[in-house]
């Protein structure tokens, strides 16, 4: 996945465009920042995990959320105890408006997501030792309560990658940057400039 996201990169003709990535897609932007670290000027790893073996492990509900693909239960996920009641309503009305939403996915997608996230957390994958490698700026982020990829992960990469910006949020879990995206937002975007 990282070689594709590399490749799609390289097609498009970007020239060292940034890069974020969340939850496996920040997993993703780690192996493809660690494999092609010339095509990316600044990245954001967003609730996610390293690949070096380290792991904070998850909270087992919140896996076997994952592996039911109840719609409401990946919903409990992402937001934490400082989230408006209205939070989970207003992302479903949000995600719905989309062109071609589907609220969940197949079993089989499921089974080949969580296998390919077993070997980057089991620290299986080759590139999972290289973020101390990085030399680009990168900001890693997420929420305090994060059932899934809890905070520890977090830490743990920005204390491996040499001069990451680090900065989490209280009461906010794995959708931290919708949750908190009136901070999240412009602090990404002044770290993008």
């Amino acid at each position: 996945m990282a070689d594709t996201t590399a490749g799609l990169i390289r097609r498009l003709g970007l020239r060292r465009p940034d890069l974020a990535g969340w939850s496996m897609g920040g997993m993703i932007a780690q192996s493809m920042l660690v494999r092609h670290p010339a095509l990316v000027r600044r990245a954001a790893l967003l609730a996610t995990a390293p690949g070096d073996g380290y792991l904070a492990q998850p909270d087992p509900a919140a896996i076997g959320s994952l592996t039911t693909g109840d719609p409401s239960a990946l919903l409990s996920l992402l937001f934490g105890s400082a989230a408006p009641a209205s939070a989970t309503a207003d992302y479903v009305t949000d995600l719905a408006k989309r062109k071609g939403f589907m609220p969940t996915t197949t079993g089989e997608w499921r089974a080949q997501q969580a296998a390919a996230c077993a070997v980057w957390l089991g620290g299986r994958d080759r590139d999972g030792d290289g973020i101390a490698t990085l030399r680009l700026p990168v900001l890693v982020a997420g929420g305090r309560e994060d059932p899934l990829l809890p905070i520890g992960n977090q830490i743990h990469i920005a204390q491996t990658i040499p001069r990451a910006v680090w900065v989490a949020y209280p009461g906010a879990a794995h959708g931290f940057f919708v949750q908190e995206a009136a901070d999240f937002a412009p602090r990404l975007l002044r770290f993008l400039r």
